[in-house]
């Protein structure tokens, strides 16, 4: 029995920068009221203290309040910063005897993935366009209905990533 070679690529990072713009949410929009909340405690808690907290009660308060707005209307997005590096970090992608490894950087996470070819029904080679941008991309079909987008490096070999996909058990469909 021979052992199929594991296909690999990196997944572009232009590819990542567009689902995310994708899949943007604006912030909460209790997030700015609870942060504010947190401020009237810090001001009360001083008020209970006696004295300001930094020197006199005018500083006091205009340093509570840029805090608390900078955190309320600045820290969300402080998390899409990650995606404007993304570049920067590989998005390792492999095919082999045991599923699909899928390695990606969320925000400031980097998130592992495994799919096992038992949980996938069938595949499909595809373009997806996103901002403007055209992609080619492996979807992987799971048996649960979800699909997956992967896309495909210049030097990825459409040809191999069929080879893998087939071997084990799975049908790869191609469309234009």
């Amino acid at each position: 029995m021979t052992t199929l070679r594991a296909v690999r690529w990196n997944e572009p990072a232009a590819f990542k920068r567009a689902m995310s713009r994708q899949g943007y949410r604006p912030p909460n929009g209790w997030y700015p009221l609870l942060t504010m909340l947190g401020m009237a405690g810090c001001l009360g808690a001083m008020a209970l203290r006696g004295e300001p907290l930094a020197g006199s009660w005018a500083v006091s308060v205009a340093l509570l309040v840029a805090v608390a707005v900078g955190a309320a209307y600045g820290s969300p997005h402080f998390a899409l910063l990650g995606t404007h590096f993304a570049h920067l970090v590989p998005h390792p992608v492999a095919l082999s005897e045991a599923g699909v490894n899928h390695t990606e950087l969320r925000g400031s996470q980097v998130v592992l993935q495994f799919w096992p070819w038992a949980e996938i029904s069938h595949c499909t080679l595809e373009h997806l366009t996103l901002s403007g941008e055209t992609f080619s991309v492996l979807v992987l079909h799971l048996h649960n209905g979800e699909t997956r987008p992967i896309a495909l490096a210049k030097d990825a070999s459409p040809d191999e990533i069929e080879a893998v996909v087939c071997a084990n058990g799975k049908e790869l469909h191609r469309r234009a």
